[in-house]
């Protein structure tokens, strides 16, 4: 594959699992990283939030953030799981 892929996450030891799990793919990369603090610009042909919304507490602020980092015409994914606990809400 010619693409690649960066992973995000506020967790170290998320961060440190991903890149020993992952390390034999060159193309894979993680960053310690607040969803609500991004701050690229126009570097990404796709973001892909999987079951992550339900942890940020700034909705508008991840947004804004990865829309700036959307190239043009590039598209923003979200999956939100259904039902979450009332301890998650």
């Amino acid at each position: 594959p010619q693409g690649s892929i960066l992973g995000v996450d506020i967790s170290p030891s998320m961060i440190q699992f991903a890149k020993t799990t992952f390390n034999q793919y060159g193309n894979l990369h993680f960053a310690l990283q607040d969803a609500q603090q991004l701050d690229y610009q126009e570097e990404f042909d796709m973001i892909f939030s999987l079951t992550t919304l339900q942890w940020v507490q700034s909705h508008e602020a991840f947004l804004a953030g990865a829309y700036q980092g959307l190239k043009h015409g590039g598209l923003l994914a979200i999956t939100m799981p259904m039902g979450l606990p009332s301890t998650l809400e």
